[in-house]
């Protein structure tokens, strides 16, 4: 397995990661504090070879050479090195792939002699093992000190009748470049239309759902659900013109603002609103807290508030206009209603 392969395992397996915390989201069964974290771990998790670069770890084992190394980790067969060189300086050239520090390099690189190649070497080591196996694929590394790796050299030579590497037949190597820069362009692909595909997502769901019984008010919307008993309510607002402010920790689409804001009246609230419908509801709760929802009905969310007021026995606060209470016959039913429980979204 080389480093494009390894990586794209990773990839793959990152994406879904993403995918599944996204749909964990949706559906209200994590929180957006919870996400970022989440999103902040696995993408952690993606680097960590970047981040912790350890060296080079080279043996053979039934007659197999196996090379490992941050990106790299490969299995070659002895009897498929078919040249192979030892030498005491060697220029990577540029990284295509991978990892390339000051000092150590590890998977997929390129220079004029061998086009594409792996390479899984420290320039402070100065011995290098240049192998060609299977159908033109090179390798380069070296190993722990310059003891260690002269010695993995003499014991590769005992085990193949490999001859000297002819550097003009890179005919291999330009396929295999050829392959990544299509692997690569492809995990590129990929990994937008993945985004792309959450970003629509993202901003094509949600939802606001209010309903109220007896003892109390339920507000429940995309990453917000709360729960207010009346005898906690001190009184309620009904506002034609709102400034929700800004979003602290929540959810934002052109259709709904959710979660936690603030602005320069409450501080930081509890916002469940459908975006461009007035009027909205104000809540201010005994405890200093403050929520404001509506739904998409702009008549209803009158009822809902006259409703509420009616369980509250108080007088909802208007705001210089005696028509907001004035229901359109759509909400007529609703007024004269004697259900218990009721939703509006």
């Amino acid at each position: 397995m080389d480093s494009m392969e390894w990586f794209g395992i990773m990839l793959v397996s990152y994406l879904i990661s993403i995918w599944i915390v996204v749909i964990l989201l949706i559906m209200d069964i994590i929180g957006v504090v919870l996400f970022f974290a989440l999103l902040a771990i696995l993408t952690l998790i993606l680097f960590i070879p970047f981040i912790k670069i350890g060296g080079t770890e080279a043996y053979i084992s039934n007659d197999t050479l196996h090379i490992k190394a941050p990106m790299v980790n490969l299995s070659i067969p002895l009897c498929t090195i078919t040249q192979m060189e030892f030498r005491q300086e060697f220029k990577p050239g540029l990284r295509m792939f991978g990892y390339g520090g000051l000092k150590r390099g590890y998977g997929d690189f390129t220079n004029d002699e061998f086009s594409s190649y792996i390479y899984a070497g420290d320039s402070r080591i100065p011995r290098f093992i240049v192998i060609r196996y299977g159908k033109g694929k090179v390798t380069i590394f070296n190993y722990k000190d310059t003891e260690s790796t002269e010695t993995l050299y003499h014991q590769i030579s005992a085990g193949t009748d490999a001859g000297p590497i002819i550097s003009s037949d890179t005919t291999g190597s330009k396929k295999r470049r050829s392959k990544n820069v299509k692997l690569f362009v492809g995990f590129i692909v990929i990994g937008a239309i993945f985004i792309a595909a959450i970003a629509i997502i993202m901003l094509s769901v949600g939802h606001v759902d209010v309903s109220m019984d007896d003892d109390s008010i339920t507000i429940d919307a995309t990453m917000m659900k709360k729960d207010i008993r009346y005898d906690k309510i001190d009184h309620i607002e009904l506002r034609d013109d709102f400034n929700a402010g800004k979003r602290v920790g929540g959810y934002s689409t052109p259709k709904f603002s959710t979660g936690n804001f603030k602005n320069a009246e409450f501080g930081k609230y509890k916002l469940a609103i459908h975006k461009g419908v007035m009027p909205v509801v104000v809540i201010y709760c005994l405890n200093g807290d403050v929520v404001v929802f509506n739904t998409n009905d702009p008549d209803c969310t009158r009822a809902m508030a006259e409703e509420l007021n009616g369980h509250l026995k108080a007088d909802v606060k208007l705001h210089d206009d005696p028509k907001l209470f004035l229901p359109s016959s759509a909400c007529d039913e609703y007024l004269a209603s004697s259900r218990i429980q009721l939703t509006y979204t």
